[in-house]
């Protein structure tokens, strides 16, 4: 299976879909495209963010997913909506996912709503599932959960650490990344899990469990 994460920040993509991310990465048998839209070097506590982003991207690589950063300006997507379809339909080409894993398109957050909507536009013939950013989607109802291990957990957790520019943000704090892992999981009676919302699932038989 080819799958794309999409995600318009920095730690966007490990923050919402970490977990399946580490689980795709740790069965190895899936093509994964990793594509962010924005460096975010706009913000005063980011001054060394390329030095994670360097650190996640060699991460990532090492373990064969192809990583794709661009440097939209932060917070003003919106203004480029044309040039970010456009990249959208030329990844699209390039990659032909199977599945797109992208924000919520009732995300507070204006870069995260508006790319949300350019996937749900550009990838109208793919399944679709969009993931949660706790700080910004307050009415999140996830209606597809993704089990996860302790040992997901936990790399999800190590994989967020690699943003020491992140650390102090209380979303990524390792309490409140298992307990919210805790809590989708008791939704639906297991011990971990991630939550997303169903855009669009094509199939050619039952619905069967995505990856």
């Amino acid at each position: 299976m080819r799958v794309l994460f999409v995600g318009a920040h920095t730690d966007d993509i490990e923050h919402g879909a970490g977990g399946l991310l580490c689980k795709l990465i740790a069965k190895r048998s899936d093509e994964i495209t990793y594509l962010c839209l924005s460096r975010c070097t706009d913000i005063p506590r980011n001054a060394t963010i390329l030095e994670d982003q360097e650190a996640v991207t060699r991460f990532l690589t090492a373990n064969r997913v192809a990583v794709v950063m661009h440097d939209f300006p932060n917070r003003r997507l919106g203004q480029h909506a044309f040039d970010i379809r456009e990249l959208l339909e030329s990844v699209k080409e390039e990659v032909k996912p199977d599945l797109v894993i992208t924000h919520w398109v009732k995300d507070i957050h204006q870069d995260h709503r508006l790319l949300a909507e350019e996937s749900f536009r550009v990838f109208r013939n793919t399944s679709v599932i969009s993931y949660e950013c706790t700080r910004s989607c307050p009415e999140f109802a996830a209606n597809y959960f993704v089990d996860l291990t302790q040992a997901e957990v936990d790399a999800k957790i190590e994989l967020l650490a690699l943003y020491k520019t992140q650390a102090n943000l209380y979303y990524n704090k390792p309490d409140v990344v298992r307990a919210l892992a805790i809590m989708r999981g008791v939704e639906v009676g297991i011990p971990f899990a991630e939550g997303y919302s169903i855009i669009r699932l094509i199939g050619s038989g039952p619905c069967a469990p995505l990856p």
